[in-house]
């Protein structure tokens, strides 16, 4: 859906109606974010509460909820500024999707497999990896905060540095 916020704009022509606005690339990156992060935490609120029984501790549970939700915003805000055929967004959100998830299966069985710990070190630094260690965490009994705040600050430092990407590549649009 988030990627679409873009194409819209681009198939409506009223991007360039935004961009000689009194508003910013990156206020008008920040709007299309929200309203992203708003469709994403409705879905992720009634995947919470599916799930409600299973969920140790809220805390982490709702911070996973929300830094992954704007990870998945800001990847969509940017597939959605550098692709202008909603074709070719299918074909490249799934694209994206496979390197993204997999590390994450990968990262259940690196421990069984002996891994060598660079390759474990490695793995850690992915997003979605991390993601989804604070989810696991937060449905666990015992969930230490060292690891948690970590990763949690890989995967919105991530977001940000990504819709920062966004913001840059909607004011060279402009040119």
């Amino acid at each position: 859906l988030t990627p679409n916020l873009m194409i819209d704009e681009k198939e409506a022509k009223t991007m360039d109606a935004l961009l000689v606005s009194p508003a910013s690339a990156g206020q008008v990156v920040i709007a299309k974010a929200l309203a992203g992060l708003f469709y994403s935490l409705v879905a992720a609120a009634v995947v919470l509460a599916v799930f409600a029984a299973t969920i140790v501790h809220w805390d982490m549970a709702i911070l996973a909820v929300i830094s992954g939700s704007l990870l998945g915003v800001a990847l969509g805000l940017l597939l959605g500024t550098v692709i202008s055929v909603r074709q070719q967004l299918m074909l490249w959100t799934s694209v994206l999707m496979v390197p993204l998830f997999f590390p994450v299966i990968l990262s259940v069985i690196l421990p069984d497999i002996q891994a060598s710990s660079q390759v474990k070190m490695l793995v850690d630094l992915i997003p979605t990896v991390a993601l989804a260690k604070v989810i696991r965490l937060a449905v666990a009994a015992e969930a230490p905060w060292t690891e948690v705040g970590p990763a949690l600050a890989l995967v919105m430092g991530c977001a940000i540095l990504l819709l920062v990407l966004v913001a840059w590549l909607v004011r060279r649009s402009d040119r």
